[in-house]
């Protein structure tokens, strides 16, 4: 049977010395305090873990360091925000590219052909949930079309504003000629590796392959944990371009 259960919050000088017990160094009582302070003990827990020896004992490897976990941590929160960078633009090229091919291929309102959907039961899924979405909108553009045109919803360019990007990706996927399967495994280098593609496409005068790669000496990452292969800065995507 499971137990109450019964353990005291500790407070930041105890944490430091749990810490100190299994095995990490850490020079700076003072800033240790500080950031447990404002980054959560279980918060950074998740960065210690290829520190540790022996997860059930949880005692680090000799000569473990605050800073090596404080390093690791501030790595993945700027390749966080690298990311979002990344996704972001290439989000909102995908909505233009979708709504310019869309509209001039089948019409300014060709997200209410039905006889575009793969499924039908789907298409209407996605027309019910998009109705949703425009409903709660208070864009301008949104609040004057529907006070000057009769059509229930707006033109597909201005509707790939307001939908979400879920939605986006099952009306997507439901289009006859745009099904697309794919086999690969969004391992992270993967995962990047695409986003580097888009960017390329989207912005060819783009920073961000430079600044990834700068990201990665600056905190001396070993990238095969990320399942980057050995050879990953000499291939071709990963190169600059010339000038």
């Amino acid at each position: 049977m499971p137990t109450p259960f019964s353990k005291p919050p500790k407070t930041w000088s105890e944490q430091i010395t749990i810490l100190q017990g299994r095995g990490m160094v850490i020079p700076n009582h003072a800033e240790a305090v500080f950031y447990l302070q404002h980054l959560n003990y279980y918060r950074l827990g998740a960065y210690w873990l290829p520190f540790e020896i022996d997860h059930s004992s949880h005692s680090f490897r000799k000569g473990t360091t605050f800073e090596d976990v404080l390093n690791l941590y501030i790595f993945d929160c700027q390749l966080r925000l690298l990311v979002l960078d990344a996704i972001e633009r290439v989000e909102v090229s995908v909505r233009s590219t979708w709504a310019y091919n869309l509209a001039h291929r089948h019409g300014a309102h060709a997200h209410l052909d039905q006889s575009l959907a793969l499924r039908a039961h789907w298409w209407q899924q996605n027309i019910n949930k998009l109705t949703e979405e425009i409903g709660r909108s208070d864009e301008a553009f949104i609040q004057h079309y529907r006070h000057t045109y009769s059509e229930s919803l707006p033109p597909v360019w201005a509707v790939c504003e307001i939908m979400s990007l879920g939605l986006l990706s099952r009306w997507y996927d439901n289009l006859k000629p745009m099904q697309v399967r794919s086999d690969i495994e969004k391992q992270l280098y993967n995962s990047l590796v695409i986003l580097l593609h888009f960017m390329d496409a989207v912005d060819p005068h783009h920073q961000w392959r430079r600044a990834l790669k700068a990201l990665i000496a600056k905190h001396g990452i070993d990238v095969s944990a990320m399942d980057f292969p050995n050879n990953w800065e000499v291939l071709s995507i990963w190169r600059e371009a010339q000038p």
